[in-house]
């Protein structure tokens, strides 16, 4: 085990999750002449959607230069599922730089059902008891008794709880959530970052931002709970939040874009107790030339996961992402430099890895 592997996974195990290795969703390896080739890839995988493809040749992947299959290996086997990291590569369409967001190296579940009966010889139970056979097949004879089976009493054998395998002094420090290794400190980690939040204003009321979209002419915001509105000179877009019990989706750019600014003001109305929200760990942001790393809240809706990026140091939102569906791009919005009153100067919209929209802030306010 590497120092790296150490550092990147320990930011993702404090949030006492199962958190699993990571794959690119693609196979490298090496060739005659020892550079790093793609030898097959999932189309299904991020990576295929930032445009790599067979035979095309990794030059640079998370944080090192890559020449040959073994170390692109020993540089993915430091990463943890999840993070987005930058990935350089050549093929006859020329040399391209992207970010791509790693796959899981297991199937959902598989590794949460290994690590549980690792730790039970069963996985955990849903409920205390579990309802047995009165004659199992193998304590039947050939001369069943004389009763029906539906006439005997249901036999409630109490299942073991991994709990139960601790010290009484470790047992108040210890929450069983599927999932988890320990939710205990999950639910500690996320208190701590929403009660340390730093917002410049809360979502008592609509927020209205203003400025000047890069490349284009003014605009005018407007974020509430119930949506979204944006007007530019030529046109009014609108968005209406869905339920919440409903995904979380938007039609076109400028749709989802207004579902980001309202992730984005939504960042205040977080609760804690929520069964949906979890510290998911610390990983590195898109279009970063470094892996610096900044804490994770991951909100569920659905298939959807909005992540919320918070800059340890300062306790500053740093960035907003959002996942419609795990085979969909993730969309972010990066909040730039703040002023003196913590109201970020600029906001960019961007699309996987590809920067869609920059707005800079003139004003910020909740009228």
């Amino acid at each position: 085990m590497s120092i790296n592997q150490v550092v990147r996974f320990l930011g993702m195990l404090k949030s006492g999750r199962i958190v699993d290795h990571a794959s690119l969703g693609a196979v490298v390896s090496s060739t005659a002449t020892g550079t790093a080739t793609v030898s097959d890839i999932l189309e299904t995988s991020d990576a295929w959607r930032r445009g790599l493809r067979y035979d095309d040749e990794v030059l640079f992947f998370a944080d090192r230069a890559i020449a040959t299959a073994n170390e692109f290996k020993n540089a993915l086997g430091t990463l943890p599922a999840g993070w987005c990291v930058p990935l350089e590569y050549r093929s006859d369409r020329g040399t391209n730089r992207t970010w791509v967001r790693l796959e899981p190296l297991h199937a959902p579940g598989e590794l949460i059902d290994r690590v549980e009966k690792g730790l039970l010889g069963i996985s955990h139970p849903d409920s205390e008891t579990e309802k047995s056979e009165p004659f199992p097949a193998e304590k039947r004879t050939s001369n069943p008794p004389v009763e029906h089976a539906s006439d005997l009493p249901v036999i409630e054998i109490p299942k073991p709880r991994i709990e139960d395998r601790l010290p009484d002094d470790l047992r108040p420090y210890f929450e069983y959530r599927r999932g988890y290794a320990n939710y205990y400190f999950n639910r500690l980690h996320k208190e701590s970052l929403l009660n340390t939040r730093v917002m410049p204003f809360d979502a008592a009321n609509a927020w209205t931002v203003s400025g000047r979209l890069e490349g284009s002419g003014t605009y005018l915001a407007t974020i509430e709970n119930a949506g979204a509105r944006i007007v530019f000179p030529q046109r009014t877009v609108t968005w209406t939040s869905p339920p919440r019990d409903e995904p979380l989706i938007a039609g076109d750019e400028t749709g989802r874009l207004l579902a980001l600014l309202w992730c984005w003001r939504g960042y205040t109305r977080l609760d804690a107790s929520s069964e949906t929200l979890e510290y998911w760990g610390q990983a590195p942001l898109v279009l970063a030339d470094d892996l610096t790393l900044y804490e994770v809240l991951r909100e569920h809706r659905k298939a959807a996961v909005v992540d919320y990026y918070i800059d340890p140091q300062t306790g500053l939102l740093a960035a907003v992402a959002w996942t419609p569906a795990p085979e969909d791009d993730t969309l972010w919005l990066l909040l730039g430099d703040r002023d003196s009153d913590n109201v970020p100067r600029s906001l960019v919209y961007v699309a996987g890895d590809l920067p869609v929209a920059k707005l800079h802030v003139e004003t910020l306010s909740a009228p």
